[in-house]
C-alpha cells in the first residue's frame, strides 16, 4: 500500500474531497489544507507519493526536499489564461508528473521540461445523482456570468423561460441535481471554446444529474460524448437558438439523450473511475 500526503482545499464539494475518497479505497492517504500545511512534519513522515492540487503554493526548496514521486493535478485552465502559466510553471519543473485537464496538446508543457499527461474531470455520485421533480422551466443555466456568457444569458433570457443559478456559487450538490430535475434543457458553457480537450466538469455533474445538455463544440470532445447520443452539441447562438426550439418539442429523444449520457458518465466519469486510470499512468511513470 503506497502513502499518499495530498495537499488541497478541502472545503465543501470541492474537487479534491472526491478524489482523496477515491483514492482511500486502495491506498492510505493523508488530507493536508494549504493554508495550515507544515512543510517539515510533512518531509518527516516520508510518503510514497506527494499529490497537490496548489503547486505554484509550494517552495521549491520543500519539493527538492521530498524524496518520493510528486504530482501535480489541476482542473482548470492554465496555459494561455490569465497568466496562469507564468505562475504555474516554474513549480511544474519540480514535478515528475502534471495531470491537468487544459487541452489535449501537452506540447507547451514539453518544451518546457514538463511530463504533463492529459486527465479529465469527473464527478462524486454521492453528491450528484438524479432526483424527482416536476419540470418548472424551459432552459437553465448554472455558473458566473462573465465573458461570452454574457451574450449568450442575454440571449436565453429573452428568448425562452430561462434562468442562472450559481452566480454567488452555492449551487452544489443537492441545489445542483434540484435545477437540473425541474429544468426541460440545461445549457452549458466553458471560459473559453478554443482549446481542444477542454471543457468545463459542470459538463459530468448535468449529466449525473440526468439533464438534457446542450453543450457548446469543443474539438476532441467527440472522443468522449456523441453527439445526440449522449448530449448534443451547438457551434454558435443561432444553432442554439436551433436546437432548443427543436428539443422543446422533442421530449421524448431529449429524454432518451439524457439518460444515454447518464448511464455514460455513471460507468465511466466518477472519482473512482478516473483514479483507475490515475494508477494507470502512475505505474507507467515506474
Amino acid at each position: 500500500m503506497l502513502r499518499i500526503g495530498y495537499i488541497g482545499n478541502f472545503g465543501d464539494f470541492h474537487t479534491e474531497i472526491g478524489v482523496a475518497d477515491a483514492l482511500e479505497e486502495s491506498e492510505q492517504i493523508d488530507r493536508y489544507q494549504i493554508n495550515q500545511l507544515n512543510a517539515i512534519k510533512f518531509l518527516e513522515r516520508k510518503y510514497d507519493v506527494l499529490l497537490t492540487t496548489h503547486p505554484f503554493n509550494l517552495k521549491e526548496d520543500f519539493l527538492t526536499k521530498f524524496q518520493g514521486i510528486s504530482i501535480a493535478h489541476y482542473f482548470d485552465l492554465i496555459i494561455n489564461w490569465k497568466g496562469r502559466q507564468n505562475v504555474y510553471f516554474p513549480s511544474l519543473k519540480h514535478f515528475d508528473l502534471v495531470l491537468s485537464t487544459d487541452g489535449t496538446d501537452s506540447s507547451v508543457y514539453e518544451k518546457s521540461g514538463i511530463n504533463r499527461k492529459y486527465f479529465r474531470q469527473a464527478y462524486n455520485p454521492d453528491w450528484y445523482y438524479p432526483i424527482e421533480s416536476k419540470k418548472v422551466r424551459d432552459v437553465s443555466f448554472i455558473g458566473h456570468n462573465y465573458g461570452d456568457r454574457k451574450t449568450l444569458i442575454n440571449l436565453l433570457n429573452k428568448k425562452y423561460d430561462f434562468k442562472q443559478f450559481g452566480q454567488d456559487n452555492l449551487c452544489r450538490g443537492k441545489e445542483h441535481s434540484k435545477v437540473c430535475a425541474s429544468s426541460k434543457i440545461m445549457v452549458a458553457e466553458n471560459a473559453t471554446n478554443s482549446v481542444a480537450g477542454y471543457w468545463s466538469n459542470r459538463v459530468y455533474l448535468h449529466l449525473a444529474c440526468k439533464a438534457f445538455v446542450l453543450h457548446p463544440y469543443i474539438k476532441d470532445m467527440e472522443k468522449y460524448f456523441e453527439d445526440k447520443r449522449h448530449l448534443v452539441y451547438w457551434k454558435d447562438l443561432t444553432d442554439l437558438q436551433d436546437k432548443i426550439d427543436y428539443y422543446l418539442n422533442h421530449e421524448e429523444e431529449r429524454e432518451e439523450i439524457a439518460t444515454a449520457g447518464h448511464e455514460l458518465v455513471l460507468s465511466r466519469d466518477t472519482w473512482s473511475k478516473r483514479m483507475e486510470e490515475f494508477w494507470h499512468i502512475l505505474s507507467r511513470l515506474g
